[in-house]
């Protein structure tokens, strides 16, 4: 999937911008993307990973994949059938 979008943060807040690398129409191709996941998101075929923030995390963002996750990879893929 090509990245349309690039992260800015100054410290306090974040926030999406068009990559200032995609030379022409940056913006109708995020529109784009956007339409498109919100179009899957009504037709209830986007899949919403559940989240749980731990107790006494600094941090609003983790990269921990949740325990239901990591359940399933490995029932699903890492067992020999």
């Amino acid at each position: 999937m090509e990245r349309l979008t690039k992260w800015i943060d100054d410290g306090e807040n974040r926030w999406a911008i068009p990559d200032p690398e995609i030379r022409s129409n940056g913006h109708g191709k995020c529109c784009n993307k956007l339409a498109e996941l919100e179009d899957l998101e009504e037709q209830g075929r986007l899949l919403r990973l559940p989240y749980r923030e731990l107790e006494g995390q600094e941090e609003k963002h983790s990269n921990k994949m949740p325990d239901g996750v990591v359940d399933f990879i490995r029932h699903r893929f890492m067992t020999r059938q």
